[in-house]
């Protein structure tokens, strides 16, 4: 009996469900007609095929595969199981060492050549949809509509134009959270910080742009990615597109925001959505100008903790966050510092914390009976990971092929 895997996949919410069971349908008559064995099925939904991260049932099949629970592996093509060269090339070796061919509805049994052209199809197909995508958005900024998510103080617009299709990228001012807008460029204008700003909108219950609480840095953002309440050009009527770019990193498979330099950025007014004056949006504009400069040095010699980000606070659940710049800084709730919604203000240095820390790991983790288990459990996963590599060289490549004909 020839045992078989089928892996499915859908990349976008959008798609519709039906799509892994059209998928499954497929491949179970693909099966049927060879007299194999439908045996395992694998569907990952809603992720792209563009890095195996994130894609859990996939890595799950490349597990199964390693303890031998099928013989071949069915897909519907290819860029089902990937769309990344390197990804596809390592999941065709890895098959091919333990034996299993991969077969899919659309080429039949696979080999080298399949994924060497299929695979820069497949990388040169992503390339090419993400700039169709940039070109799109480009034309929407050009015409004054928004390509992005929704900002503070403004709701999506719903209407359909002549044809029928619906408007994309309408905004219109919502009152209310207009003037919280408005106070908050009061405030900085009359001298107040933004955690003291926070601290005061949290005090009267005025909900924070993502609900939560307000923090310092919801109000005063990034200059480097020019976010923040502050520093939000569309409040002066000015829409800036084109800010930053994603990159995936290939080891995590998570996606990183790099900043496009300056003559990349795309402007466009919109004096329809002007909520702030450009008086006051200048003067604001000096004020954070000069904040800027004023930390910039502080900001160089600044690196992280080890314990950064580690500690939460006993009372509001909130991270404890380092303040200072000397080398044994002190932790604090970052509640009452950044939002001022907490009422602990108990600190503790840094050198305490790493006393403790790192005398309980010593203690702990380094005892002779924790070691010797670590060691056991070690070399036992090293006999199964051999006779796993036994089982293998003993059913070839060319055996299982021919078996699955």
């Amino acid at each position: 009996m020839t045992r078989v895997a089928i892996y499915a996949r859908y990349s976008s919410e959008l798609q519709q469900e039906r799509s892994i069971d059209d998928q499954f349908a497929l491949c179970r008559d693909f099966a049927a007609r060879r007299n194999w064995t439908v045996t395992s099925t694998y569907a990952d939904r809603a992720v792209s095929g563009a890095s195996i991260h994130g894609r859990y049932e996939f890595q799950r099949m490349v597990e199964d595969a390693s303890d031998r629970r099928f013989d071949v592996v069915i897909a519907e093509d290819i860029d089902r199981l990937a769309r990344n060269q390197a990804d596809g090339a390592r999941l065709f070796e890895r098959l091919a060492f333990l034996g299993i061919p991969v077969w899919t509805v659309a080429d039949g049994e696979t080999n080298e050549m399949h994924w060497g052209l299929k695979g820069t199809m497949s990388a040169l197909f992503l390339k090419t949809h993400a700039l169709k995508v940039r070109r799109g958005q480009a034309g929407r900024v050009r015409a004054g509509k928004i390509p992005g998510g929704l900002s503070y103080g403004y709701r999506v617009v719903r209407k359909t134009d002549a044809t029928g299709e619906l408007v994309r990228g309408e905004r219109e001012i919502v009152e209310a959270e207009a003037e919280v807008v408005h106070r908050i460029f009061r405030d900085t204008i009359a001298g107040l910080t933004a955690r003291e700003i926070a601290a005061a909108l949290n005090r009267e219950g005025v909900p924070a742009p993502r609900g939560g609480s307000w923090n310092a840095s919801t109000i005063n953002g990034s200059k480097k990615r020019g976010n923040g309440i502050l520093r939000q050009h569309l409040y002066a009527g000015r829409l800036v597109w084109n800010r930053q770019h994603f990159v995936k990193n290939p080891d995590t498979g998570k996606r990183i925001t790099r900043v496009n330099a300056n003559d990349e950025l795309l402007f466009a007014d919109v004096p329809q959505l002007r909520i702030i004056d450009e008086a006051d949006w200048e003067r604001v504009q000096k004020i954070m100008a000069g904040k800027s400069s004023g930390h910039a040095a502080q900001a160089k010699r600044k690196s992280p903790h080890l314990f950064a980000g580690l500690m939460k606070c006993g009372r509001c659940g909130r991270s404890y966050v380092s303040a200072g710049g000397s080398k044994w800084p002190r932790f604090l709730c970052a509640g009452r510092r950044e939002a001022g919604i907490c009422d602990n203000h108990r600190t503790i240095s840094a050198r305490i914390v790493e006393q403790c820390t790192l005398g309980a790991i010593e203690r702990d983790l380094l005892d002779d009976r924790v070691i010797a288990e670590v060691v056991r459990e070690y070399a036992h996963e090293r006999k199964r990971l051999k006779a796993s590599r036994v089982e293998a060289h003993r059913r070839p490549g060319a055996l299982a092929r021919s078996n699955a004909r």
